[in-house]
């Protein structure tokens, strides 16, 4: 078998350009990672402050980005509450003891309070009510506590051995927990007056959407027994 060897040759030109090609390439790359990060966050804060404004909890902050180690903070002394954080990014290949890059996000929390009932002849002496979006019964108060649940989280294991506030037991959420039991749960959410166990704190049967309507538009709804009795 007849061997032969040719020497390699690489011209000054490439040596110079393909690491300045993949340096550029890594480049676009990690423009696209911190952009989805970014957003990420952003979503994050916005499901954080609209759950603040709703229900003027702060639950959702702790557990929102706990593993991207980014800490949400509430800032209410201003005149619009906001909620922020700040976090840094690394540049791998540049050194990233050395080089970051900065980023501060915020998001304005409008919080519902009502509105003037002053001057308007339309609705003078109409009741207003509070209605959650799959509720049954009509609240006066807007700070039920029908209406902002007190969330706790529980191992799936001793839900069966918890009761709420009126002594029943806890059944299974029809839309989060079907076929699934609560012993089989690493962990579980419950409210104080629920009588249903959720496997997510973002399950639709622990958010309230709560609109305010005049009594008059509740039709056959009846009162809540906790805080209905302040329209006769």
């Amino acid at each position: 078998m007849l061997l032969c060897s040719k020497k390699g040759s690489i011209t000054a030109e490439a040596s110079f350009c393909v690491p300045i090609f993949f340096l550029a390439l890594f480049t676009l790359f990690y423009i696209f990672q911190c952009l989805f990060r970014v957003n990420y966050i952003k979503d994050s804060l916005t499901d954080c402050a609209a759950e603040y404004a709703a229900f003027g909890t702060k639950i959702g902050a702790v557990a929102a980005l706990a593993g991207d180690k980014v800490i949400i903070k509430y800032d209410e002394d201003t005149n619009l509450p906001i909620c922020h954080t700040s976090y840094t990014m690394e540049i791998p290949f540049l050194g990233s003891r050395f080089f970051k890059l900065n980023f501060y996000q915020q998001v304005v929390i409008n919080n519902y309070s009502g509105r003037s009932m002053k001057g308007n002849n339309d609705e003078k002496g109409e009741d207003f009510v509070f209605i959650a979006k799959s509720g049954k019964v009509y609240h006066c108060d807007r700070g039920c506590t029908y209406l902002k649940p007190g969330v706790s989280e529980v191992q799936g294991r001793i839900v069966q051995s918890k009761r709420n506030s009126s002594g029943g037991k806890y059944k299974p959420c029809e839309k989060c927990c079907k076929n699934l039991q609560a012993e089989n749960m690493m962990g579980a959410y419950i409210t104080s007056y629920g009588d249903r166990y959720h496997s997510t704190k973002t399950c639709p049967g622990l958010k309230r959407d709560v609109r305010r309507v005049k009594k008059s538009e509740t039709g056959n709804l009846p009162a809540c027994s906790k805080c209905g009795n302040c329209i006769k």
